[in-house]
């Protein structure tokens, strides 16, 4: 396939010297949907993303049944409202479209729709509005039922939240259909659903939830049918999950309006653009700069909060593997004596044995770790398999629990869960980047420790803190290997004494990671192959959702050179 693309790059720069169309982009969405005492639904969207064409974004509902949409509201990063519309025209011109939203109403649906305010600039905007009925009265339940998402493009990063004023119970039932390839489940007294990554074009997510009868005061939105033909209803109209290797058939479907040039430059944008969104509230630009940089920091960064450490790491792409970071988190517990290794009964493995100490969590993600943690062991004793079990089990509790790190911190060190909540002005990420460039700069003095001449003297108290942050950055056994060779006096002193201890830890994070992986992965194919189903009347809606329409094609077009240098 490689060549391919580089095929199409060639003729591209040499047979074509026209305009393109640079892609609209969803970069990340967020919906947080609360359902009031009445079973009608308050959503506010979230939407970073990026326009160089076309006059509009829009999210369709279709099949709504007896539901409607009320009280529509739009404004962007700086606060500013949109004007709402008694009605929307979808013919407008952009200038007709900017800074407006409306409803277009459709055959047994509505579009909520609002106009692209700026091409060329990355823009977040917050969406709310009502939708009635969102639950209906069943003869033997209550439910919700609805296509959440479903869209003509990729999306960086999606996460929906589902609450309501009363926490739901974990033995809520709750499934998620559809080929995004996620999870569906109840946290902390609500209803998380995410993908995977990123949500390719061909993916959409579909909810549906069973309540107990009366959870709300529903009125009017009943129907004579039981929960369980809905269920079955969701199984069969799904449709299967197949792998994306259909990319050239849809791009045939607009071959009618492009020119052969074009459709060149279409294919090698799908090339490059493919899953390069990754929801981070850090630009391409910055992790660049970051991975670029050679200098040397010496000292502890991010004030020695290695959560602080980890959200950074993750912004700017410093960490690449999820394990690394739990490793991390046992070097500290065995550092701060909560964690203590010890030989087994054969002496051939080694066991964790957890430590009560009079010290508080850095925040409420490690508590929640320390604690599932203790539920895998047996006695306060962790044996060598007993937390990658656990894992196989409890394969979302795990692997959530980094999303859910990553979002406690952002609350910590700007005020907000930016991903998720609108901020008033563009979120200021100058601080953000100075630790990124001493995180890099630590990794580049961990990596070449030996081959500086003017490294001085290491206290153990220092090296357990290289040590943890070397885990971070995955460099861990690497970092112990050296040191040992020119301080093996102070390596006997740490809480680390020996390689196979590091080998150790390195083994149970990795193996625990990768068999709540694998599990989520066998969960997927047994219960979304079948995809997600539509739905047909009863307060359910299925979902088309896209960037930029095509009723009117506005777009900056650039000589093909130009093109090629901004790639």
């Amino acid at each position: 396939m490689k060549r391919f693309y580089s095929a199409i790059l060639f003729f591209v720069v040499f047979l074509s010297f026209g305009s393109v169309h640079a892609a609209n982009s969803i970069d990340s969405l967020s919906m947080d949907i609360f359902i009031d005492a009445s079973g009608d639904a308050h959503v506010v969207e979230v939407w970073n993303c990026y326009a160089t064409k076309d006059t509009e974004w829009y999210h369709t509902y279709k099949n709504v049944g007896r539901s409607e949409v009320k009280n529509l509201v739009v404004k962007d990063e700086h606060n500013d409202f949109f004007e709402t519309l008694a009605s929307w025209d979808v013919n407008q011109d952009f200038y007709g479209k900017q800074n407006k939203c409306g409803i277009n109403y459709i055959n047994n649906g509505f579009e909520i729709c609002f106009g692209i305010s700026e091409y060329s600039t990355k823009k977040i905007y917050q969406v709310e509005y009502d939708i009635t009925n969102f639950v209906a009265r069943l003869n033997d339940s209550q439910m919700a039922y609805w296509t959440l998402v479903d869209f003509s493009q990729d999306i960086g990063e999606v996460y929906i939240k589902i609450h309501s004023d009363f926490r739901y119970e974990d033995t809520l039932d709750v499934w998620g259909f559809g080929n995004y390839g996620g999870t569906c489940y109840v946290y902390d007294g609500y209803i998380e659903m995410q993908p995977n990554g990123s949500l390719g074009s061909n993916e959409y997510m579909t909810i549906l939830i069973k309540f107990p009868q009366d959870t709300f005061d529903i009125s009017k939105n009943s129907y004579n049918k039981n929960f369980d033909e809905y269920l079955e209803m969701a199984q069969e109209g799904s449709t299967a999950y197949v792998e994306d290797t259909n990319v050239i058939a849809d791009i045939f479907e607009v071959i009618a309006d492009l020119t052969p040039a074009i459709i060149f430059i279409v294919l090698f944008i799908l090339a490059f653009t493919s899953g390069a969104a990754t929801g981070r509230i850090t630009s391409r630009k910055e992790r660049k700069e970051i991975s670029e940089y050679k200098e040397y920091y010496r000292d502890i960064p991010c004030d020695k909060n290695i959560f602080k450490a980890y959200y950074i790491a993750y912004q700017y792409n410093i960490l690449k593997k999820k394990e690394d970071f739990l490793g991390a988190i046992f070097l500290k517990w065995i550092k701060e004596k909560r964690m203590t290794l010890q030989d087994d009964a054969t002496g051939k493995h080694k066991n964790l044995v957890l430590n009560k100490i009079d010290k508080e969590f850095e925040n409420k993600a490690e508590n929640r770790l320390f604690i599932m943690v203790e539920k895998a062991s047996k006695d306060g004793i962790l044996e060598r398999k007993e937390l990658e079990k656990w894992a196989d089990k409890n394969y979302d509790s795990l692997l959530n629990w980094f999303k859910r790190t990553i979002d406690i911190m952002e609350i910590e060190m700007f005020g907000s869960n930016v991903s998720e909540n609108m901020k008033k002005a563009p979120v200021d990420t100058t601080a953000l980047k100075e630790e990124a460039f001493k995180l890099k700069g630590l990794k580049n003095y961990l990596t070449d420790y030996t081959k500086i001449d003017d490294r001085g003297a290491i206290e153990v108290e220092l090296f357990e803190e290289y040590l943890m942050y070397a885990q971070i950055f995955g460099i861990a056994k690497k970092v112990r290997k050296e040191f040992e060779k020119l301080y093996p006096d102070m390596i006997e002193q740490t809480s680390i004494r020996s390689y196979d201890d590091l080998d150790y830890i390195w083994y149970m994070s990795d193996r625990t990671v990768t068999s709540a992986s694998s599990a989520r992965t066998a969960a997927r194919a047994s219960s979304y192959s079948s995809g997600g189903g539509g739905f047909s009347s009863g307060g359910g809606g299925g979902g088309s959702f896209g960037g930029g329409r095509r009723r009117l094609k506005i777009a900056i077009s650039l000589p093909i050179w130009q093109f090629l240098m901004i790639w």
